[in-house]
């Protein structure tokens, strides 16, 4: 079959030699095929083993069923082809692409994807920058991982349902927006990871170091987490939840992540959340003008261009909450937590071509602050304008000129 391809004649004849070599035959010679150009090609099932591949292009080849084991494919480019059922177990996939690759039931036990040293020419500069591995949006569902080395990997997007990582070094990885669901990722090391976004239904971090871990609109309480160091993260929590309500934070999640490509804006407008938890959520943008959220607790919320206009939140906590660009015009927070709160005002830009910015701010016009906590908070550039401040705490809080004016006449 491939050499009925003219550009793959050599490549025969190379795979036919390599043969004899991995048989352990005089007359073989192992494969040496750096720098080289598979993009496109159909090449199912062919053995690669151990072959020396440094830096060759597969983009969207099919390669399924190939044989990758302990293989050199160092900054190899695997992005968007099919790797489906393929193995490579202990391969050196330091600093490779496998952006958008589809590797379903693919084995890389004990492969090396961590961040690889390239060097780079500028004139007569040398210079050398790392690189990690870029996974993003791969298909690794079922897929064996178990001890790959994928410190710092890009795997935002992927999909790594039922697929098994047990004592993978996964420190510092991106899996905002991953699905993990069903996903066993016993014992692996991930600190400092990111996993915004991600689901977690079913997925086994028993005995993971998750420690410094970023976890905002991660549902924990989906996953299993037995001997887990979670120390420094911030879990988040969801609670009195009505099973609506999880299925429209759900989608505002994935318009989060999706940057609004999928799922859709969270709106809450005039509905009751009376009571209940969302912490270490990302909210942003979301619709909660006229809801009831007395006593609501939002603590380490993003909620950058909410809008809570008209809505009741009395004893609700913002606590460390991102507020910028917020809208509060007319709400009722009496006895509020704002406390160490970010209502700084944001930067808005129209489009990528814009010449200029705009300035939102955080706006509390016409709003009850009566007792609420602001302190250690950041109002910077703040609308207060009509708004009541009797008996608000502004310990330490950065407080713009209208706002201390009004607390100076109550």
């Amino acid at each position: 079959m491939l050499a009925a391809d003219p550009r793959m004649r050599a490549l025969a004849e190379a795979l036919r030699q390599h043969a004899l070599f991995l048989a352990g035959r005089r007359d073989g010679m192992r494969l040496d095929r750096r720098m080289t150009d598979f993009g496109r090609m159909a090449l199912n099932g062919v053995p690669f083993r151990q072959g020396i591949l440094t830096g060759s292009t597969f983009a969207e080849a099919i390669l399924q069923g190939c044989d990758f084991d302990f293989s050199d494919l160092f900054g190899a480019n695997f992005a968007m082809a099919d790797l489906s059922d393929a193995t490579l177990r202990k391969a050196d996939l330091r600093g490779a692409n496998f952006s958008e690759t589809v590797m379903r039931g693919a084995i890389l036990d004990g492969a090396d994807l961590r961040p690889g040293q390239f060097i780079r020419w500028e004139g007569t500069r040398k210079r050398t920058e790392e690189r990690a591995a870029d996974l993003h949006g791969a298909d690794l569902s079922g897929a064996s991982l178990a001890g790959v080395q994928m410190d710092r990997a890009d795997l935002s997007s992927a999909n790594l349902s039922n697929a098994t990582l047990s004592g993978a070094n996964l420190f510092g990885v991106n899996l905002s927006g991953a699905d993990l669901s069903g996903a066993t990722l016993i014992g692996c090391k991930m600190k400092g990871a990111v996993l915004d976004g991600a689901r977690v239904e079913g997925t086994n971090f028993a005995g993971c170091d998750m420690r410094a871990a970023s976890l905002i609109n991660v549902a924990m309480d989906r996953a299993l987490t037995e001997g887990a160091n979670l120390s420094d993260t911030l879990v988040g929590k969801r609670e009195g939840l009505t099973p609506e309500i999880e299925e429209i934070l759900d989608a505002h999640v994935q318009w989060i992540v999706s940057n609004g490509r999928k799922g859709q804006r969270a709106d809450f407008s005039g509905r009751s959340l009376v009571g209940v938890s969302i912490t270490a959520c990302d909210l942003s943008g979301a619709n909660f003008s006229g809801a009831d959220m007395r006593a609501t607790d939002l603590s380490d919320s993003r909620l950058m261009l909410a809008d809570f206009s008209g809505a009741k939140l009395m004893e609700a906590r913002f606590t460390r909450c991102l507020l910028r660009g917020a809208r509060f015009n007319g709400a009722d927070l009496r006895s509020v937590s704002l406390r160490e709160a970010d209502a700084s005002p944001t930067e808005l830009v129209a489009s990528e071509k814009a010449e200029k910015s705009i300035i939102w701010p955080t706006r509390f016009e016409q709003a009850n602050l009566s007792g609420a906590d602001l302190r250690g908070g950041r109002f910077d550039s703040a609308v207060f304008s009509g708004a009541i401040l009797d008996g608000a705490n502004t310990h330490g809080a950065r407080l713009p000129a209208e706002a201390a004016a009004l607390l100076t006449q109550r």
